[in-house]
């Protein structure tokens, strides 16, 4: 069976549908309980790869500046994080998304057992409004699965204390599903995968770094 191919029109009348289900659904959930708090929980992880200026070496009239490749990843951002927030985390420690599923912002947090630090105001993720986007929905019950390609931003500042910065910017894979229970959709699951790059600053000192960005399957949380 050959599989239906849509109009632009009818991908715009699709990506409007998705999101028209899933907010009537969130603003329902929200409406049935109003004392719980429904969020959705990804793991975040970062691997870098930086390079920078070495220490100048003087050989009679010939300088020598070398290029320095050094790697970094989540762990280096969580011990910053712990340095600059009075906190000292273990090897076990989580940089995590929460979104809250009846809707708003989403907030960066590091987890580690039962501390949990919110370290927002050192990071943020931003993405462009515009991306190409091509799945499946059903338009009966409302299920979709997609997949879209769009840019993202990535940003570590140092609001104090950090010695660690960065803005990095690249391209995202991100796929996209409906989270269903009891046979009914209760919002959207979405991970990604951005290939990123920009300029690092450690202790002040720059470095031109790439890297990758994941944001993983989400998990759903019900607090009181």
């Amino acid at each position: 069976m050959n599989a239906k191919v849509y109009s632009q029109t009818e991908l715009f009348m699709i990506r409007a549908f998705k999101l028209l289900t899933v907010a009537a659904l969130l603003t329902a959930g929200a409406l049935r309980s109003e004392a719980q708090t429904t969020n959705l929980v990804q793991t975040m992880t970062l691997t870098l790869t930086a390079f920078t200026e070495g220490t100048p070496a003087t050989n009679g009239a010939v300088v020598n500046v070398p290029i320095q490749k050094v790697k970094g990843n989540t762990r280096n951002i969580i011990t910053a994080l712990g340095n600059a927030t009075s906190n000292t985390f273990s090897t076990k420690a989580k940089l995590v998304l929460i979104t809250p599923l009846a809707g708003g912002g989403s907030s960066i947090f590091v987890r580690d057992g039962t501390t949990v630090v919110d370290v927002s105001s050192f990071i943020s993720h931003e993405q462009s409004d515009d991306a190409v986007e091509g799945g499946q929905f059903n338009t009966n019950n409302g299920v979709f699965k997609t997949t879209a390609y769009r840019m993202h931003r990535f940003v570590l500042e140092d609001t104090g204390g950090l010695d660690l910065d960065f803005v990095l910017r690249g391209m995202a894979t991100e796929k996209s599903s409906s989270i269903q229970a009891h046979g009914s959709i209760i919002g959207e699951s979405r991970t990604l995968s951005a290939n990123l790059s920009g300029e690092v600053h450690i202790d002040g000192k720059l470095a031109i770094v790439q890297g990758v960005l994941t944001i993983g399957p989400a998990s759903v949380e019900i607090t009181p």
